[in-house]
């Protein structure tokens, strides 16, 4: 065998990480590997309609989600304003990739076609009936607004909300710009 020094285990992971036996015989068929590639790493995408209140002050929109727990940082002072007002219906796309993502690389496959959700629009998701439970099964982040706070690392701090069965939370979080693959990347289209 020309690769010997690989076991059992390590050849199953690969064809795994390719995307599982049809994806292998695809290639080996001639199928354009690029394409079986790209197709690999594509985001999973859901979609949630929620209604965004932008009458609401920040402290407002938090309360609206009855959180368990809520980071003191987060304030009208720390993070940039909303934009606009009234109510606006809103499909927010959370994007999955299974994998830890580069925070650059979540910002360069969303300008094709969509901006990072603002905070506005997390809590509207995590306030939201049919949606606010979503965080008890995978933390969600939205780049689109940065809460000005000083860590003494320089990190970027971004609205998140997470939790477990027994309770839910909004906060701040930075990973120094690689995100763990559970994460989930709120997102919005951008306008036409």
């Amino acid at each position: 065998m020309k690769y010997g020094d690989l076991n059992l285990g390590q050849i199953e992971a690969l064809i795994n990480k390719l995307g599982g036996m049809t994806a292998v015989k695809g290639i080996l068929r001639g199928v354009d590997v690029g394409e079986a590639i790209a197709k690999l790493l594509a985001p999973d995408i859901t979609v949630y309609r929620v209604t965004v209140n932008r009458d609401k002050n920040l402290k407002a929109m938090i309360e609206a989600g009855q959180y368990d727990w809520t980071d003191p940082d987060v304030t009208d002072e720390r993070i940039l304003q909303v934009e606009g007002s009234g109510m606006v219906e809103v499909d927010i796309k959370l994007f999955h990739y299974n994998r830890p993502m580069d925070e650059d690389d979540v910002y360069n496959d969303l300008r094709h076609g969509y901006r990072p959700a603002k905070i506005e629009e997390l809590l509207a998701l995590g306030a939201n009936l049919k949606t606010r439970d979503l965080q008890r099964q995978f933390p969600i982040v939205a780049f689109g607004s940065v809460c000005l706070c000083l860590d003494g690392y320089g990190h970027h701090h971004h609205p998140c909300l997470s939790g477990d069965e027994s309770d839910r939370r909004f906060y701040k979080a930075s990973f120094n710009t690689t995100w763990p693959d559970i994460w989930r990347f709120a997102a919005v289209s951008k306008p036409v």
